[in-house]
């Protein structure tokens, strides 16, 4: 279960191009304590998801359950909508949100 976990967090820091030592910072982890995480060395608790989850701006769902990178595709193709309201009208991705 801490693998699944700590490869669904992986995937969301990468995906949201954010850097770990942002992540441990902002965790109040040092580095070597988040690297301990990702290589299964020290155990994930309900404390740590929730931490994440405020850190990462997800739901606990995305962190627990089967793999993040599959449920959710990076979007390739956004069209803003017009009259400068800046709102996304449609969006286009390889796959489906499964």
């Amino acid at each position: 279960m801490d693998r699944k976990v700590a490869d669904n967090i992986k995937t969301i820091i990468s995906n949201k191009g954010l850097k770990h030592s942002w992540v441990a910072q902002q965790m109040d982890l040092s580095k070597d304590q988040l690297s301990f995480i990702f290589q299964g060395r020290k155990r994930i608790t309900c404390e740590l998801i929730m931490r994440f989850c405020e850190v990462l701006k997800v739901e606990p769902n995305d962190l627990l359950y089967e793999s993040y990178a599959k449920r959710v595709r990076p979007l390739n193709k956004c069209i803003a909508g017009g009259a400068d309201d800046g709102k996304i009208i449609h969006c286009e991705s390889d796959a489906n949100i499964l």
